[in-house]
């Protein structure tokens, strides 16, 4: 418990350090394993490279927190590092993008996830636009025992803001199941930060902090 402990307080303080000092980019989603997407459900986006996104979430379900750091490291590859406070162990991630996403093609993108916060599995998912405010994202996760299809569906609820600063922060509904269900919103605070609330199955709650930034 106190190796959990040491590295789950080195990624807090990675995360602070990082949101102090760094400048504020253009905000991106995250998921709990690090890698770009919704919440639980992977895009096919990927990380530019040298960009870096922190993230820390709580799962109400377990306790649990969750930190993670993603890096874009080549282009159309982001690698991330996630852990688990509730189960003490850390997991890697990563994505290949194959397809970029256009008006005519959806992107497509490969990718695994192994321990942390997620199953160990391995990802092949889409993503397409079906107007300027609304994104559809699908694919399919394989582990040990299983074969279990994602889909979900993101929103810009509120495209006008405010002239005189009065308004809301940017928010994009966040729609999922793999297969449970989630349900949530993401608020872009400011360039490069962003703050996520949702709830699985009208049971647990999760709720996120995510950074991004570029070197």
């Amino acid at each position: 418990m106190a190796r959990t402990s040491r590295w789950a307080r080195s990624l807090l303080v990675a995360w602070v350090v990082a949101f102090a000092l760094s400048p504020l980019p253009a905000a991106a989603s995250g998921t709990t394993s690090g890698l770009t997407g919704l919440v639980e459900v992977k895009t096919a986006d990927v990380l530019p490279p040298q960009a870096v996104r922190l993230s820390l979430y709580y799962d109400s379900a377990g306790a649990d927190f969750e930190p993670a750091v993603a890096f874009g490291i080549l282009p159309g590859l982001e690698v991330a590092v996630n852990g688990s406070t509730a189960e003490g162990k850390l997991g890697l991630g990563a994505k290949i993008g194959l397809l970029a996403e256009t008006a005519r093609q959806p992107g497509l993108a490969l990718g695994f996830t192994w321990g942390g916060a997620d199953d160990p599995s391995f990802f092949g998912t889409i993503s397409k636009r079906l107007s300027s405010l609304w994104r559809l994202h699908g694919g399919v996760a394989t582990s040990r025992t299983a074969v279990l299809p994602f889909v979900g569906v993101s929103g810009l609820l509120n495209p006008v803001q405010a002239g005189d600063g009065a308004g809301l922060p940017p928010i994009t509904l966040l729609i999922e199941a793999d297969p449970s269900l989630q349900v949530g919103t993401r608020f872009n605070l400011a360039r490069g930060l962003d703050a996520t609330l949702a709830i699985r199955d009208l049971k647990s709650l999760q709720a996120g902090l995510g950074y991004q930034t570029s070197f």
